[in-house]
């Protein structure tokens, strides 16, 4: 099973070590343990997701779908933090898929 993340920003949980890509499911359904790869990407870094829950926005009444996930060594975080633009797709997918 294959899903269609669409980005619409990022955080970091530095003490638990792991990043946060926040947005909306396009297609599909998301669970932990799915990996997640950026979709446009020749040498695209993938991780694990550890959980998946949901952000709001009490300002702008926005509520988004969160996936955590530990972004790997530092060249892979880089490359996750430079990556996550507004509107970048991930692939989310199972193990088994990839």
């Amino acid at each position: 099973m294959r899903t269609l993340f669409k980005v619409v920003g990022t955080s970091e949980l530095k003490s638990r070590n792991l990043f946060v890509v926040y947005g909306e499911i396009v297609e599909g359904m998301l669970h932990a343990g799915m990996r997640v790869a950026l979709a446009n990407e020749a040498t695209k870094p993938v991780a694990g997701i550890a959980s998946i829950d949901f952000i709001d926005f009490r300002m702008s009444k926005q509520a988004y779908v969160a996936i955590f996930f530990e972004p790997g060594d530092s060249a892979a975080l880089e490359l996750w933090r430079t990556s996550m633009q507004e509107g970048t797709v991930l692939n989310c997918f199972e193990r088994a898929d990839g």
